[in-house]
């Protein structure tokens, strides 16, 4: 048992007395705080864009659906033209088509 514990001081002395634990030193904890702020800021400032965003769209909505609300109805326009180069059926050559001659629609 006393070994282990020998072993485990040892390897903890060894692992400590290494620069590579950064936030260890108060210049990398003053690092990390600071990394910290940064992205905290970051993320507020990407939170009040969304809510902009939002607040923007939401007022074009409005907008849009009070312009359409509030619009008159339009008048009806119907273009049609008949083309004289077809040739014109009559009722001769089709005959009617009644609804057993018709085929199920597919799905």
């Amino acid at each position: 048992m006393e070994r282990l514990i020998k072993a485990l001081a040892a390897l903890l002395l060894v692992s400590l007395s290494f620069s590579s634990c950064a936030y260890m030193t108060k210049s990398g904890r003053q690092q990390m705080t600071y990394r910290n702020y940064v992205n905290q800021n970051i993320r507020e400032r990407q939170r009040e864009r969304r809510r902009e965003i939002a607040l923007i769209k939401k007022a074009e909505r409005h907008k849009l659906k009070a312009a359409v609300k509030n619009a008159p109805p339009s008048q009806l326009k119907i273009n049609a033209t008949v083309d004289s180069s077809e040739p014109v059926a009559n009722s001769e050559t089709f005959s009617p088509v009644t609804a057993t001659e018709t085929a199920p629609p597919e799905p």
